[in-house]
């Protein structure tokens, strides 16, 4: 039977109500920033501004298109910080507990690796990959212009960042405590 009482411990719990609002918090902030009307003017001018999109009708249609941003889905909308972002924090918590890089590699090929700058890299891209799955539905595929199903995927990747920094680098700090009490 496993030990339950070593997960509930008042240190865990604390542990977690920082750590889980201090994302939110991060997350929230990253998605008021990437979905802010400033970003939304500069990919307008940059559209207006590149000759590619001045083809019959086309820059009209991706104009309308990108300035539906600001209505979009990210979880900076709600009340206070928002009640998706606080879910979509511990979606993607739970996500990276599920879906570990070395896990996933000991899985398909059979050997284990520890490299913990290739998991820094490759574990946020790999899981950021089924929120944003999931979410396309959501998007109203045939409204939205490829740049802001690219800047939804940045938001993902940036908060799976922002997630794994929080949730790992914080576990790191008490490695290093264990090894200093030892």
């Amino acid at each position: 039977m496993p030990n339950f009482r070593a997960h509930f411990s008042c240190k865990n719990i604390i542990n977690l109500l920082v750590r889980i609002p201090l994302a939110t918090f991060l997350i929230h902030q990253f998605s008021h920033w990437l979905f802010s009307r400033e970003r939304t003017l500069q990919l307008v001018q940059f559209f207006t501004a590149n000759p590619y999109f001045h083809s019959a009708g086309r820059a009209a249609r991706d104009l309308s298109t990108i300035q539906k941003m600001t209505r979009f889905w990210p979880p900076h909308q709600g009340y206070g910080l928002g009640e998706f972002s606080l879910v979509f924090t511990i979606f993607l918590i739970l996500f990276m507990r599920l879906i570990d890089i070395p896990t996933v590699i000991k899985s398909i090929s059979g050997k284990f690796y520890s490299s913990k700058i290739l998991n820094f890299l490759i574990t946020p891209i790999y899981t950021s990959i089924i929120p944003f799955i999931l979410l396309l539905p959501m998007m109203r595929l045939s409204e939205m212009h490829i740049f802001v199903l690219a800047l939804n995927f940045l938001h993902i990747l940036g908060s799976s960042y922002i997630v794994y920094v929080i949730w790992y680098f914080l576990k790191f700090f008490e490695k290093l405590e264990k090894v200093k009490n030892e």
